[in-house]
């Protein structure tokens, strides 16, 4: 008599296929938190842009600020 069960996989490829499911789904959720930052970065120096006239080329110079502002604390974190 055996405990094997053919129809479930293996504890070693289940393990596996959750390791890359899950670090898939964080290095995903950490690419749209950092894409939000920029967004909201480059929309807040739009608006500062407008209000005071300058050209909206100046508007990507606050998205890479507060982009570079939240990887720095992404990695001292």
């Amino acid at each position: 008599m055996t405990d094997r069960n053919p129809d479930k996989k293996s504890a070693l490829a289940d393990g596996a296929t959750g390791f890359f499911s899950n670090l898939v789904s964080s290095i995903l959720r950490d690419l749209m938190k950092l894409v939000i930052i920029f967004a909201l970065g480059t929309l807040g120096g739009a608006v500062i842009c407008f209000y005071y006239g300058f050209p909206l080329v100046f508007s990507f110079v606050g998205g890479i600020a507060i982009f570079a502002i939240a990887v720095a604390a992404f990695i001292s974190s």
